[in-house]
């Protein structure tokens, strides 16, 4: 079973559409895989409305209007992109999006990896 598994792993590229590098780390803190950013950085276009106010403060709604820098899904490939992308209401249908999870953090609060990428 795990045979298949790699072997089927070799024909699956990871692309990272975040401005970040991310790391990948293992259990004991020890990096297991880096994923440079590729260049193109995936984001949303928003729209902003008013929506009324509460005690004198304004309200605004902020609508996704475009994700860009977002290639069409293409087997075999997944796409590191950002939660705010991943949500998105345009890219509901996309299996092909991952986000780092389970964050690994320094004494400080300064971000040191992640654990898994997030289906």
């Amino acid at each position: 079973m795990k045979r298949k598994y790699k072997k089927l792993m070799g024909d699956i590229e990871l692309i990272n559409l975040t401005s970040h590098e991310i790391t990948i780390v293992g259990e004991q803190g020890e990096t297991v895989k880096t994923i440079e950013p590729c260049g193109t950085v995936a984001r949303l276009k928003t729209s902003v409305t008013s929506a009324g106010e509460i005690l004198g403060v304004k309200l605004s709604a902020t609508i996704v209007v475009q994700v860009i820098g977002l290639p069409e899904f293409e087997a075999g490939k997944f796409y590191i992109v950002s939660q705010w992308v991943k949500n998105s209401s345009l890219c509901r249908e996309r299996v092909d999006l991952l986000v780092p999870t389970e964050m690994v953090r320094s004494k400080k609060g300064e971000v040191l990896g992640c654990k898994s990428l997030g289906i």
